[in-house]
């Protein structure tokens, strides 16, 4: 398991900029074709140097950066926060005005000096109902990925040479966010993994927990699955697991 950093005020990262206006026209004002340069040339006129790329169906958009944590107080500094709202914000304006079909983005920044990923990962639809008030705020936020982790390939990656760039499904989209909100909101449970049990069509869930919280967990994903409609899977699965620190 890779080292992980403190996620302190990291939910602030994303607010500032999301309740912008964003007028989004009939016609497409970035065409597929031009997807990709359309989000570097907008960030460069701000002074910010990304690379995008489409895999399938997921806009991936990668932001080296020098001093995007700060070190003493081991979480993102001011400015690296600034960064990424302006980059959120221009990737949010591109992806709800293109032709292009598209269902995720990923905007992974690293510091490059030190070695630390911080990435994030939207679901489209997610914003448009958002805007559109058929979801509140504070639960877009809660559906937002996000992970801020040691990552020492990524010291001096320009390029993003060091990520693995995949097209994302809506069910690992799901079962991710299962477990980065379980966490937070079910008392007790320190950790919880998922897995894939592709031939029974299984999902399964391991969390590591002092006490019983298997139906909890149970409960919690399958609510979520059905707030968007999910049923690619036959059947959903909790094991726990002690919670110690050699267990996790």
């Amino acid at each position: 398991m890779k080292s992980r950093l403190s996620l302190r005020n990291i939910g602030k990262v994303i607010t500032l900029s999301l309740y912008l206006p964003l007028l989004v026209s009939c016609a497409p004002t970035y065409p597929a074709s031009e997807l990709s340069s359309s989000i570097t040339e907008i960030c460069a006129k701000e002074g910010l140097g990304v690379k995008a790329k489409v895999v399938g169906k997921t806009l991936w958009v990668y932001a080296p950066l020098s001093g995007l944590v700060d070190i003493n107080k081991g979480q993102l500094s001011k400015e690296g926060k600034e960064k990424i709202e302006k980059i959120a914000l221009n990737i949010r304006r591109v992806v709800l005005s293109t032709d292009k079909t598209l269902n995720f983005y990923v905007l992974v920044a690293s510091d490059i000096d030190i070695g630390v990923d911080y990435t994030i990962v939207g679901y489209i639809k997610d914003i448009k109902r958002v805007l559109l008030l058929d979801i509140s705020r504070e639960e877009y936020l809660n559906r937002i990925l996000q992970d801020f982790r040691i990552e020492p390939q990524a010291r001096g990656d320009k390029e993003g040479k060091h990520l693995q760039f995949m097209d994302i499904s809506l069910r690992r989209f799901l079962a991710e966010q299962v477990c980065q909100r379980a966490k937070r909101e079910i008392k007790g449970i320190e950790d919880l993994n998922w897995s894939l049990l592709q031939e029974q069509g299984v999902i399964r869930f391991t969390l590591f927990s002092d006490k019983a919280r298997e139906k909890e967990a149970y409960e919690f994903a399958k609510h979520l699955f059905m707030q968007y409609g999910f049923d690619g899977f036959k059947k959903i699965e909790v094991k726990r697991e002690d919670a110690s620190p050699g267990s996790l």
